[in-house]
This record gives structure tokens, C-alpha cells and sequence, in this order.
């Protein structure tokens, strides 16, 4: 009974630790009126009228996808937790198709790192892999400290995106399309990009390590026939919620709240929903 007792008091501690903390409302921007947001005075003229650009181009189309750029000082964390929420607030793409894409740099005190979040619509196309591997090709570029190569890093790494995007609904190339000789080696098959994989091999592990220790072995119990108590049904919605929870809850979560999206009209933002996808360096 005292080994229950321990294990229940430590299960709350790890389904915090699985659920990173919410990212602060005062952080995150408000969502902009053009596509982009740029804390830092970073972007440059042609960088701004590259996303401008493109982005006008998308909202004569039908389906309206969405590329948006966001510069910031800090991520306040790791820029993985920080993108998604900022995502939701602006409602990046269209409600319903999902199809925008969150590009985020962090100065994060030097560290420059950098996001691509994408939209549940086109996580089949912009992979967590081929994320990653635009971000690598480009990475020394991103992290330079001169402001006109992380522009052309940038430049880069959204002409990518937007590639991938045109491929998908098959509009026609432009002078920024990327080369099928540049896109093939994007595409090149490239080791895990996010951790995205490594957090759920973690909380499984969780899960059926808990569930072993309480569900197991409850045949000493007489007539009540491994029968889950009334005391445990608390036990129960914990362990759901940590196999439920694709990132972490909270006031900014994927599902709802203040901030997922609904509706955001001016800039191309249409209250699309993003599910953690994406990667990041």
C-alpha cells in the first residue's frame, strides 16, 4: 500500500514534466497585419516584400495558404514549445484546411534558433524531416551574424516552404520557385529532426511502466475481481491524459482556448490550427 502511495504522489510530478509549461500570453505577439512580425529589426526590404509577395499571390487562390514569419527576442524556451502557441494565437492559414505555414527566428541571447511550424493540412507534404532538412542546409546562414546572410537564410528557407506548398496545390512556379536539383537534396532521407519521436518513445515508456505497477498483478483482491476501485479513477484519467497529449495542455493547447485561432481575418490569417509538426534548429 505504501508503494502505491509513493507512486501516486510521484505521477502528477511526471505528467508535469511530460507537459511543458504554457508559454507566458505577454510573450507572444499580437497577430500582425501584414504576414510577418519582426521584433528585432531584422528583416530586411527584400525579405519583407518576398513574404508580402508570395503571400498576396496565395489569397487570390481558392485555397489561401499561408506562409507568416515571426522574429523574436527570446522563445522564453525551446522555440519547438514557443512556435505552436504562437501559431494558435494568429491562426496561421485557413480554419478547417490548416494549410499555413509559421516560420519563427529567436535570438534567443545568440543562440538563433530557428522554426519551421506547419499546419495539420500540410504536414504530409512539409514533413518533420524535410523541415529539418531545410533548416540544416541552411543553418549556417540562420546562425550567421551578419544580418544579411540570416536574411538570405530566411529568404531561402520560406522559398522552400513555399515550393513545397506550390507542388501541393499545383500552382505555377515563380522566380523564387526552388530548383528540383536544390529540392532533391532537401528531400534526402535525414535522421530525426525535432526530438518529436524521442518525447513519445519517452512517455510511452511512462505509461506502461505505470501501468505495470497499478494495473497489474490485482488478483489478491477477492470478490472485487480486479475491479478498478472508486479511489482510482483519477489514476485513470491521468494515465489518458498522458497518452492524449500530443505536446502538453494548457491555455494554449492545440484544442482550444483563447488562443486557437478561430476566425482571424487581415493578413491571410483565417484561424488555421498547427499540431506540433515541424522542426527546428
Amino acid at each position: 500500500m505504501r508503494k502505491k502511495a509513493w507512486w501516486l504522489c510521484l505521477l502528477p510530478v511526471l505528467l508535469m514534466l511530460w507537459q511543458a509549461a504554457p508559454v507566458a500570453a505577454a510573450s507572444l505577439p499580437s497577430r500582425p497585419t501584414s504576414n510577418f512580425y519582426d521584433g528585432l529589426n531584422l528583416l530586411d526590404t527584400d525579405t519583407q516584400a518576398l513574404i508580402q509577395a508570395k503571400n498576396r499571390t496565395y489569397q487570390a487562390t481558392s485555397e489561401k495558404p499561408q506562409i507568416a514569419v515571426a522574429v523574436v527576442k527570446s522563445s522564453d524556451g525551446a522555440i519547438g514549445d514557443y512556435a505552436p502557441d504562437l501559431f494558435e494565437k494568429w491562426g496561421v492559414g485557413q480554419k478547417g484546411d490548416d494549410n499555413g505555414v509559421l516560420i519563427v527566428y529567436a535570438d534567443n541571447d545568440g543562440a538563433q534558433n530557428v522554426r519551421i511550424e506547419v499546419g495539420y493540412g500540410l504536414e504530409g507534404e512539409l514533413t518533420d524531416a524535410l523541415s529539418g532538412r531545410i533548416l540544416a542546409q541552411n543553418k549556417t546562414l540562420l546562425k550567421a551574424s551578419d544580418k544579411a546572410k540570416v536574411n538570405r537564410g530566411l529568404r531561402n528557407v520560406f522559398n522552400a516552404v513555399a515550393t513545397v506548398i506550390d507542388k501541393k496545390y499545383k500552382f505555377p512556379a515563380d522566380d523564387n520557385t526552388v530548383s528540383d536539383a536544390t529540392m532533391q537534396q532537401y528531400q534526402e532521407e535525414t535522421s530525426g529532426s525535432s526530438g518529436g519521436i524521442l518525447r513519445v518513445v519517452v512517455g510511452i515508456f511512462f505509461v506502461l511502466v505505470i501501468a505495470a505497477i497499478f494495473l497489474g498483478g490485482g488478483g489478491g483482491r477477492g470478490g472485487r475481481g480486479g475491479r478498478r476501485g472508486g479511489s482510482d479513477w483519477w489514476l485513470w484519467w491521468l494515465l489518458s491524459s498522458l497518452l492524449s497529449s500530443g505536446r502538453r495542455s494548457g491555455p494554449y493547447n492545440r484544442g482550444g482556448g483563447p488562443w486557437n485561432g478561430g476566425g482571424f481575418g487581415g493578413g491571410g490569417f483565417g484561424g488555421g490550427s498547427s499540431g506540433g509538426g515541424g522542426a527546428d534548429i
